[in-house]
C-alpha cells in the first residue's frame, strides 16, 4: 500500500510512507489516503 501512495504523491511520499504502516494509522491519515485514491 505504501508503494501505491508513494507513486500517487511524489512530494509527500516519505511522510505518508511512515504513517501508512497500519500500525499508526488514525482516522485522519486513513481518510486522506482513501480520498486521494478516489
Amino acid at each position: 500500500m505504501g508503494r501505491v501512495i508513494r507513486a500517487q504523491r511524489k512530494g509527500a511520499g516519505s511522510v505518508f510512507k511512515s504513517h501508512t504502516h497500519h500500525r499508526k494509522g488514525p482516522a485522519r491519515f486513513r481518510s486522506l489516503d482513501f480520498g486521494e485514491r478516489n
